[in-house]
């Protein structure tokens, strides 16, 4: 090797060594808890809701630099949203230098969020009041989840779900142009890829487990493909196109599940035993609507339900559709109602 190359090399390493040594000098030496309003504060103004940090704040710099936070909270108008046990950040060390916090990963252990809508429609992430924020750009590559739970519930239709033991994986999550006094435009900004894992999801009196979503979001189209989950004893899969780039929202649905339970399936209805069997169900269907009741009149497509031996209150199925074939007079509701 040339000397000159030599020596060019062992003082580029040493003044890495000497920066290395002084940065963690220098934070040996901070009081991290200086950083918490700063911290505080900047994630209130991307998030466009109040952000408080409880616990303790702690630094790591192997092998690259994390800020911990503990106990943090997330509320609007005094209202909480979400209670995280543990925010990892790993943290950019140049900005950092020139008191600028730039997140380069997210991690969170053991969330709790909680979303409602109200009777007027309004979500209790959203603001009653513009703070005159404009435009906000997020640039987070990597954000993570584990064990997490989230619940939502609507006070206008008294629906409710909530998802348990859940993991989350984002990559290249950005948004451009997002008003944070608007956080429902944020879907039209996003782009991302995304993995999702959840032990159950319970809706009402309907149970998913092992649900798995791989999601790309991008200029306001996502796409979730595939969705995997388990359903009445059987494996589901299917996929869902979601377009926000017009004024109303436009979706596209495919789901399929084979040889499911169909004793399962009654359950939700009657405690009593009504059926016994496998069926298959497949469906395409489309609608479009801000909104769930918005949406429901628009749907548009095809399902289909098929089944062999199946048997409902000890009477055959295949010889009640041979009556209807001879009389063309069929209702499967009289059937389950006569042995009642």
């Amino acid at each position: 090797m040339a000397k000159p190359l030599k020596i060019a090399i062992i003082i580029a390493a040493g003044l890495i060594a000497l920066f290395a040594i002084g940065t963690v000098a220098l934070f040996l030496f901070l009081d991290t808890d200086a950083y918490r309003t700063q911290l505080e504060t900047e994630a209130s103004k991307v998030l466009g809701m109040e952000v408080r940090v409880d616990g303790s704040l702690g630094l790591t710099f192997f092998p690259s630099l994390h800020i911990t936070l503990e106990d943090v909270h997330l509320a609007q108008q005094g209202g909480e949203i979400a209670r995280i046990e543990k925010v990892r950040l790993g943290i950019d060390l140049l900005p950092l230098l020139q008191n600028n916090i730039r997140i380069g990963t997210l991690a969170l252990k053991h969330p709790r969020i909680s979303l409602e809508r109200d009777d007027d429609g309004k979500f209790n992430y959203m603001k009653t009041e513009s703070n005159g924020a404009t435009e906000a750009t997020l640039d987070w590559p990597e954000v993570s989840l584990t064990e997490g739970t989230l619940i939502f519930s609507d006070q206008q239709t008294g629906a409710m779900f909530e998802a348990s033991n859940c993991s989350l994986a984002v990559n290249q999550l950005g948004s451009v142009g997002w008003n944070v006094s608007d956080p429902s435009n944020l879907l039209k900004t996003l782009s991302f890829t995304a993995d999702l894992v959840c032990g159950a999801i319970q809706i009402q009196e309907l149970t998913l487990s092992a649900v798995h979503l791989s999601v790309r979001g991008k200029n306001g189209v996502i796409d979730l493909n595939p969705v995997t989950m388990q359903i009445f004893g059987a494996q589901g899969a299917g996929k869902l196109h979601a377009d926000f780039t017009s004024a109303i929202p436009h979706y596209d649905l495919r789901y399929q599940l084979l040889a499911f339970r169909i004793e399962e399936f009654f359950k939700l209805l009657s405690p009593q035993p009504v059926a016994t069997g496998t069926m298959d169900f497949s469906t395409t269907l489309s609608a479009q609507g801000k909104t769930l009741e918005e949406a429901r009149p628009t749907i548009m497509g095809t399902v289909s339900l098929r089944g062999e031996n199946i048997k409902i209150l000890g009477r055959d199925l295949e010889e009640e559709f041979s009556r209807f074939e001879s009389s063309q007079n069929f209702n499967l509701v009289d059937v389950v109602c006569s042995k009642r």
